[in-house]
């Protein structure tokens, strides 16, 4: 009697657990194999959720099915046909989208003014067309559940550095897509977030050395060559480089505690918050200098104290 008493309670429990899980809201997290994307997976899904993870590879596929509460998916963002079964899998399962984490994305090092065609599409067919892809196809799911779109953007849109040129523009140009739907999409109870993330450990360096080395003929005649050669190095060295999961608990949060604002800055050191600061200010005192009706100190002053005061 005991016994037949402690199986029923055993199977209760296990259906409650399924049942838990099955309530987990579903959050879509492209390039989720390795660096940052993993980190926020696995974070999400050890914080509740349940997380269909976006990567290329049956490798990665297997190494994050392996994961609790990740199911992985494989998804290619310049892929409208991976995109549309990714869809359909979602409406098919009855899962209720609360989210997407747009991270997919890919780096090519070299000068601006030297970067061929051809890599200027693949680097945009990523890391920007690839986010509107995906948004597009799931934008009905995200406002039948009042979602969260968060944009994997970096510092490095507002600091330009040297030698990453494709990469800022495209950067750049995800932070005004992301701007300009947060005003859009606000109205159909859909938040938009950029997240601008520091310099974290990640393959990216890597996957750029890789494509470089594709190319025979990238750097050699180029005025450029040493400085584009030592900048990848260091992108693959990883010095100094923080570790991703500290911009995991923040797009966490993002979700789950409805942290206000637009724009979140996560930086492994102090020193790159106040250098891409730096960077940000300067270039509005330079609007302001150039400008045709420039503003006094005075009249800056103001705007600046009205602004942190309405934040």
């Amino acid at each position: 009697m005991r016994v037949a008493r402690f199986k029923i309670l055993f199977l209760m429990l296990m259906l409650a657990t399924v049942a838990r899980a099955d309530e987990r809201s579903l959050v879509l997290v492209t390039g989720a194999s390795s660096g940052i994307g993993l980190a926020v997976a696995n974070h999400l899904a050890q914080s509740g959720y349940r997380v269909l993870a976006g990567a290329r590879s049956a490798e990665d596929m297997k190494r994050l099915n392996a994961l609790p509460y990740i199911d992985a998916f494989a998804l290619d963002v310049t892929s409208q046909e991976d995109v549309d079964r990714m869809v359909q899998y979602i409406r098919e399962g009855e899962f209720k989208l609360s989210g997407v984490v747009n991270n997919a994305g890919v780096l090519i090092v070299g000068p601006a003014a030297e970067v061929w065609d051809s890599e200027l599409d693949y680097i945009f067919g990523v890391n920007v067309r690839g986010a509107h892809r995906v948004i597009r196809a799931v934008l009905p799911l995200l406002i039948e559940s009042g979602g969260t779109i968060v944009n994997m953007s970096s510092i490095s849109s507002y600091m330009a550095p040297r030698m990453l040129g494709a990469y800022v523009m495209s950067k750049s140009a995800l932070e005004s897509y992301s701007e300009v739907m947060a005003g859009e999409l606000a109205p159909l109870g859909v938040r938009v977030v950029s997240v601008l993330p520091g310099q974290y450990i990640s393959n990216i360096g890597d996957s750029a050395a890789a494509r470089v080395e594709a190319q025979e003929a990238s750097f050699i005649e180029s005025p450029f060559r040493a400085e584009a050669e030592s900048t990848l190095k260091a992108l693959q060295q990883n010095r100094r480089a923080g570790n991703p999961f500290e911009v995991a608990v923040v797009v966490e949060s993002i979700f789950s505690s409805g942290t206000e604002g637009q724009k979140f800055v996560v930086v492994p050191r102090p020193q790159q918050h106040k250098a891409m600061m730096r960077d940000a200010i300067g270039r509005v005192l330079e609007l302001n200098r150039n400008s045709s009706h420039p503003l006094g100190r005075e009249e800056l002053q103001r705007l600046f104290v009205k602004e942190h005061e309405d934040q």
